[in-house]
């Protein structure tokens, strides 16, 4: 009897998740699943609007750590375990806390399977990027390329947020309790949908194809990074040796260094989407010396590592692009205000003058 797609692409994704051990990101299981079968994990075919919807379905299969590409994929032993393997969104909607803390997270655009390799085109760009001419190889520049004076835009605050709004987020990088970076859940399918993309395209390429020049790789210089396999926009920072560069993953606050063969030419399509990483402070709360003590930073990533999420807007600095938060857990039993368990806990005290939100 012939097995279904469904059936199929479960089969195939159970035995790669088996070659890592049963834990694998989804970006890397995705570049694996091209690599295996020549053509993307058909989520679209079957009828779901985005890789990670079309995952986290799989709750009798696999478990979903986190968001986005850089989420953690593991594999359940016992399949036959009746486990509850719903999105955290949806867990937290069913909760009953106060007065409108929870808001509509609008549903992802579906995302276009852009291509299906074949052997006659390893090393072609997909389809959809048939409009894009390549110079001469000796030079190997693609001409639809990012130029070293060209900048992504930065996120643009929307006129129109109002204070003490509360949303769905999620936090993708922490340097401190006043220094984060962050999604809005209801904006999360435009950078799925560019991530997906990149993944597709830039694998789509022959290791050596579009590398930046030494001379290019200068502060400044917007890229695609491939850090742990997975292609991020990004701009290198610094270069701390002839082949280690320091680089900003813009859509998500990241700073790392990568080997130089890592990062290629970002190409234009890639740079409509203005930068996604959106930075955050805790809102109404200080450290209790001149600085923030690495305690601090632990406890608020034990506290939001790969959780949504819910967010009050106290305040916004629109000039420095910054939003001040004041966070809460909905996925424990009762909700768990983040910024007030840092002071709890020792770690910081209230501002002067503050009256902490209660909501």
């Amino acid at each position: 009897m012939e097995l279904s797609q469904l059936e199929e692409t479960k089969i195939v994704i159970k035995s790669l998740l088996k070659c890592h051990q049963h834990e694998v990101t989804v970006g890397k299981l995705s570049q694996d699943f091209y690599k295996s079968e020549g053509y993307q994990i058909p989520f679209a075919k079957l009828g779901y609007s985005s890789l990670e919807t079309f995952l986290r379905s799989l709750g009798n299969l696999v478990e979903v750590c986190g968001k986005g590409y850089s989420a953690t994929l593991k594999l359940i032993q016992n399949e036959n375990l009746a486990l509850n393997s719903v999105s955290l969104a949806s867990n937290a909607s069913n909760r009953e806390l106060t007065a409108d803390i929870f808001t509509e997270i609008q549903d992802e655009k579906p995302t276009v399977n852009l291509r299906r390799k074949s052997e006659d085109d390893v090393d072609l760009p997909p389809k959809c990027m048939k409009d894009f001419k390549v110079n001469s190889p000796v030079f190997n520049f693609p001409s639809q390329k990012i130029e070293f004076s060209t900048k992504l835009e930065c996120y643009a605050i929307p006129d129109n947020v109002s204070i003490n709004a509360i949303e769905a987020v999620v936090i993708t990088e922490i340097h401190n309790p006043h220094k984060f970076w962050f999604h809005f859940c209801k904006e999360n399918n435009k950078i799925d949908e560019l991530m997906q993309n990149m993944q597709e395209f830039y694998n789509s390429l022959l290791p050596k194809r579009w590398l930046i020049p030494d001379t290019f790789l200068l502060a400044g210089q917007v890229c695609a990074a491939s850090v742990n396999n997975i292609w991020y926009r990004a701009e290198v920072i610094d270069r701390i040796n002839k082949n280690i560069i320091k680089v900003y993953c813009v859509d998500y606050g990241l700073i790392l260094t990568v080997p130089a063969y890592c990062l290629k030419f970002l190409i234009s399509i890639f740079a409509a989407l203005p930068k996604q990483g959106i930075r955050g402070c805790l809102s109404q709360i200080q450290p209790k010396g001149q600085y923030w003590d690495i305690g601090a930073k632990e406890y608020f990533i034990s506290k939001t590592i790969s959780k949504l999420i819910f967010a009050q807007i106290s305040k916004i600095n629109k000039q420095d692009r910054v939003y001040h938060l004041a966070l809460c857990d909905t996925s424990t039993n009762k909700p768990f205000q983040i910024n007030k368990a840092l002071v709890t806990k020792g770690f910081a005290e209230f501002e002067l003058n503050t009256e902490f939100l209660t909501t």
